[in-house]
C-alpha cells in the first residue's frame, strides 16, 4: 500500500476526532496508521529532505487542513476536538 496522501487522511482524522477523545497528533498518527494498515517501513519512511517522516508530515497537514477549514480546533493547547461545523461535515 503507498502511503495515504493528506486528502485520504484528514477524513479519517475528522472521524475519529468525532469520537469524544482528545487526541494529540502522535496518538492520531498511530491510529491511523493501524487504520490504513502502514507497515512498519511506510510508518518511518522518510521525505526526500530526509528530516521528517512522510506519514506524519501528511499527518501534520491533515489536521492544519482540518482546523483551516474550521472542522476542528485545538483544545487546551495540544488536544483536538471537533467543532460543530466539522460535526456537520461528517453527515
Amino acid at each position: 500500500m503507498s502511503i495515504p496522501t493528506v486528502s485520504k487522511i484528514a477524513p479519517h482524522m475528522l472521524r475519529l476526532i468525532s469520537e469524544g477523545e482528545y487526541y494529540r497528533l502522535g496518538e492520531l498518527e498511530a491510529v491511523l496508521a493501524d487504520e490504513f494498515s502502514l507497515t512498519p517501513e511506510e510508518r518511518s519512511r522518510p521525505r526526500p529532505n530526509g528530516i521528517d517522516v512522510i506519514f506524519y508530515h501528511n499527518c501534520c497537514h491533515a489536521q492544519t487542513k482540518l482546523k483551516k477549514e474550521g472542522l476542528i480546533r485545538y483544545e487546551r493547547g495540544t488536544l483536538r476536538e471537533i467543532t460543530p461545523a466539522g460535526r456537520r461535515a461528517l453527515t
